[in-house]
């Protein structure tokens, strides 16, 4: 019986995710200790999930189709702060995909979101928001555009 390896493979996009994950949740155990020289409400939230999953066509591929077993492990942490007058919010997360027989298919997925708003007067605020997400195509582009063409990995950056 094969087990599943949870090792990440080495990748100089991925290894920039483990450290900004490891850096927010180091930075809000910093500030936890603080909140009160913020003038503020912080909150930190760490989280994680585990599932399993039988996928009949793993390639989603109509003919040479191949079936598998997947273990998704999604660790996370959500960062909140609010003084009355700035909120800022920050989620940061991953899934470790981890197939059973298909060691070739497993990857990482992180999704960093971030948005600040602020209070200037009482009528008037402004707001930032941001996200960054990297993945790979293949389940992604089939759940957005309902076409594959392919796995490859993906950087988005969103913002407004």
């Amino acid at each position: 019986m094969k087990r599943f390896a949870i090792a990440i493979r080495p990748c100089m996009r991925r290894s920039f995710g483990w450290l900004l994950l490891l850096v927010v949740t180091v930075t809000a155990g910093l500030l936890i200790g603080n909140t009160a020289a913020l003038g503020g409400q912080l909150k930190v939230t760490p989280y994680i999930g585990v599932k399993s999953q039988y996928d009949s066509n793993i390639t989603y591929r109509s003919n040479n189709e191949i079936d598998d077993y997947i273990l998704v492990i999604n660790p996370g942490v959500g960062l909140a702060y609010d003084s009355g007058i700035t909120k800022l919010e920050f989620n940061a997360n991953m899934d470790l995909l981890r197939y059973l027989n298909e060691n070739q298919l497993d990857d990482e997925h992180y999704r960093f979101n971030l948005s600040l708003q602020h209070l200037v007067t009482e009528r008037f605020s402004f707001s930032v928001a941001g996200s960054y997400v990297a993945d790979t195509t293949l389940d992604s582009e089939l759940e957005n555009t309902g076409y594959i063409t392919g796995r490859s990995n993906r950087e988005q950056y969103g913002g407004n």
